[in-house]
């Protein structure tokens, strides 16, 4: 699974938006909030951030670039 941290959760509109835009990046599970992990907890990383995941694809990293950027739009 590939987890963006984010400063602010978008709406859930614009997930769902974000979703089925870029639907192609990710299985038929599509896009999700998430909690930190494990490692992410013990390693003391920043636990205040957003997180959305997907299951990606390994192969559209143009299309993930496009993601990332429609993201910081919302």
């Amino acid at each position: 699974m590939l987890v963006l941290r984010l400063r602010r959760l978008q709406s859930t509109e614009a997930l769902e938006r974000l979703d089925s835009e870029f639907s192609d990046l990710s299985d038929e599970s599509g896009l999700k909030v998430v909690e930190p992990s494990d490692r992410e907890v013990g390693e003391g990383d920043p636990l205040e951030c957003a997180r959305i995941g997907l299951e990606f694809d390994h192969h559209s990293y143009g299309r993930l670039r496009k993601f990332i950027d429609a993201l910081n739009i919302y």
